[in-house]
């Protein structure tokens, strides 16, 4: 059996980039290059934002230039999990049979989760002349599907509008993430609907089942992040662009950031059966769940 030895290997590398070598370069003018365009697949981006406080923030961006199309079911997802006083949930996000994408109900084919320019982002903030990680976060350029869970407690936004059932004289309003008493709240909320008394207009974020995620221009783009500060992380444009004049707050621990771009009527935020708005599960992703409507 012939056998290569290092040395035997080192000559024929050699060898190898020898032959690749052979071929000239051959200069290229700058007319030539002005008839291409193109973009890696992978772009890194390094910008400043002036948060709140009117401290500055640097941002890491790594971002994916490709679109995904998947279908997913996690069984339990549970972030932050630590003591806040005065708040009864455990975790700041505690969301149970969360799946991306489901099953046709009629065709019993797959309608996948999509997802354009994934990136990953690292927020930087300056100690006494010390860069230290302070955020990071997980989110998509763009992002539209259905993705249907049982959230037990949310940390984050949600953006859904609430029509009164279609009185013309009462305009849609903004949903709000509340506590179980119906105070408004974006930490370790329970419930969603209009602020006030929960016994009304309010739902519990375990019911909602499927929600069709759609960035837009309120509420941004979907992402997962972690920060031991307060940080406003930029929104991502339509174009794939940053912009740094527009913030999505978030708070210290895990939050999710939801768009949904959602209509509900009252009557279906409250479980009542109607025509329109409802928000009802569709198939799961994993049909061995049993959690079909």
């Amino acid at each position: 059996m012939a056998r290569l030895t290092v040395a035997g290997l080192s000559v024929l590398l050699i060898n190898l980039f020898s032959l690749s070598a052979q071929a000239d370069l051959v200069p290229v003018t700058d007319e030539d290059l002005a008839s291409y365009s193109g973009q890696a697949i992978i772009a890194i981006d390094d910008y400043e934002v002036v948060q709140a406080d009117s401290s500055t923030n640097e941002f890491l961006r790594v971002t994916l230039g490709s679109t995904i199309e998947t279908n997913a079911t996690i069984d339990k997802v549970q972030l932050g999990t630590y003591d806040r006083a005065g708040y009864s949930a455990t975790s700041d996000i505690d969301i149970d049979n969360l799946s991306l994408g489901y099953i046709d109900p009629d065709t019993y084919e797959y309608v996948p989760f999509v997802i354009t320019d994934p990136y990953m982002e690292f927020a930087f903030s300056d100690n006494v002349g010390v860069r230290e990680v302070v955020g990071m976060r997980i989110g998509a350029g763009s992002a539209s599907g259905a993705l249907t869970a049982n959230i037990n407690s949310l940390t984050g936004n949600f953006e859904l509008m609430i029509d009164h059932d279609g009185d013309p004289d009462t305009a849609a309003v903004a949903a709000q993430l509340l506590d179980s008493t119906g105070t408004a709240t974006n930490i370790r909320a329970t419930h969603l609907g209009e602020a006030g008394d929960c016994s009304s207009n309010c739902i519990s974020l375990n019911n909602l089942a499927t929600l069709n995620i759609n960035d837009s221009a309120t509420a941004g783009d979907m992402f997962l992040s972690y920060q031991n500060i307060d940080i406003g992380w930029a929104k991502t444009l339509n174009d794939g662009s940053i912009d740094v004049n527009s913030l999505i707050e978030t708070t210290q621990g895990a939050f999710f950031n939801l768009p949904t771009g959602m209509t509900s009527t009252t009557d279906a935020l409250v479980g009542v059966p109607g025509v329109g708005g409802n928000i009802e599960s569709t198939r799961y992703t994993d049909a061995a769940l049993g959690l079909f409507p």
